[in-house]
């Protein structure tokens, strides 16, 4: 596991870690022992690409992702990458931010092996692209197992809501009539629908009000 921060008042963009950094989600070269306190990530990129800073930090399971400033609001990501989670359409881990190839975007979800954005739409609402590990259904794209590039989820209508934090499953909130539907990983209940079973790979009903 892995903490960042980005610094307020400042260009900089922070991590540290208890574990082992050996995937690079700490934005520094690769290491076995832990990392205990704060190291400063890469942002050259933000020079190279036209943005002030890096405003907001994703911490997933073993990769970190970050989103650019300004009126582009780019996304990168580094670390970890067995599952495409970097959405850069490599499996290579990496050390240093790479871009990922989606447009604008309002936040960013980092799952444990998978990433989602959220991108505005002129409703007001969201549209979800997500990249990564799927083997349990986790990211709701046709994918098999991974999917190393971002592609939208297949769910009708937008989200007036999101979550995915840390985990192997996925919850939002239909922007039509507010109800919660989550998928992927079930095999302790998480989805809370009311039955357990290994995974779910279309949306289940949650609660409608």
């Amino acid at each position: 596991s892995h903490t960042c921060a980005t610094l307020e008042g400042d260009s900089r963009n922070e991590t540290h870690g208890r574990c082992s950094t050996q995937f690079g989600q700490l934005g520094q070269p690769a290491s076995q022992g832990p990392n205990p306190t704060p190291v400063r990530v890469n942002d050259e990129v933000s020079v190279i690409d036209g943005f002030d800073r890096f405003d907001r930090v994703f911490a997933g399971g073993g990769h970190t992702c970050a989103r650019g400033g300004g009126d582009v609001k780019p996304v990168y990501c580094w670390g970890k990458n067995d599952f495409g989670q970097l959405g850069d359409s490599t499996t290579a881990s990496r050390h240093e931010p790479v871009r990922v190839n989606v447009p604008k975007v309002d936040t960013v979800y980092t799952g444990l092996d998978h990433t989602c954005v959220a991108v505005p739409a002129p409703s007001g609402n969201v549209t979800l692209s997500c990249w990564g590990r799927n083997d349990a259904g986790q990211i709701l794209v046709q994918a098999t197992d991974r999917q190393p590039q971002p592609a939208p989820v297949q769910f009708q209508g937008e989200f007036s809501g999101f979550s995915s934090a840390r985990s192997e499953h996925s919850c939002a909130f239909s922007a039509g009539d507010k109800s919660l539907w989550c998928w992927g990983r079930n095999d302790a209940g998480q989805l809370g629908i009311g039955t357990i079973s290994e995974f779910e790979r279309e949306p289940q009903l949650v609660y409608r009000p």
